[in-house]
């Protein structure tokens, strides 16, 4: 199945550099929570099957300034957490590059994955179908997500121990989207 769509990458626009640089305890209340879950949230949504089955690719992080999303059409989303760091002039210059930007503004995995859906396969969405996913069905997305958070715990790890991961990627990327197309 080759992707219909015009974005040839998938970006998670980080925060900070490190996980390490998140918020952390309850300076500002429940918000900070809130804030950190959507941000868990939001790269997780970016590993459901539906979607890297469709794309045939896996997702990315990148800093969110000018020099980490210097990107070309791209569907980059941007956490609460990030939402700071994205000024008025790199939204712009990004939408002007081909971009497109998707807020997740604390919303569910689901709604964020049908959004991404909408945008690379507008037809195709559940929402558009009125589908429902069965119970398997969404076990078996949350643990393609699950793997997706695993994935951004060896990338800070491997950051922060300045090592370098000898997992090999690209049968990795293969397998998981052989995977995510026979889920589709």
């Amino acid at each position: 199945m080759e992707s219909e769509s015009i974005f040839n990458r998938l970006i998670f626009a980080l925060a900070t550099a490190s996980l390490e640089e998140l918020p952390v305890g309850n300076p500002t209340g429940p918000a900070l929570g809130t804030q950190l879950q959507d941000y868990h949230v939001a790269w997780t949504s970016l590993w459901s099957p539906s979607i890297l089955g469709v794309l045939g690719f896996l997702p990315e992080s990148r800093r969110c300034d000018s020099s980490g999303l210097d990107v070309e059409n791209a569907l980059v989303l941007v956490p609460e957490l990030a939402q700071n760091a994205l000024d008025q002039p790199l939204e712009e210059r990004l939408i002007l590059a081909g971009n497109k930007l998707i807020h997740s503004g604390s919303r569910s995995r689901r709604e964020i994955c049908e959004e991404i859906l909408g945008f690379i396969r507008p037809s195709q969405s559940q929402t558009a179908t009125g589908i429902t996913p069965s119970e398997e069905s969404l076990r078996l997305e949350n643990d393609f997500c699950a793997f997706g958070f695993a994935v951004m715990q060896v990338q800070q790890m491997a950051r922060k121990l300045r090592y370098s991961v000898n997992l090999d990627w690209m049968v990795v990327s293969d397998q998981l989207i052989q995977g995510a197309k026979s889920f589709n």
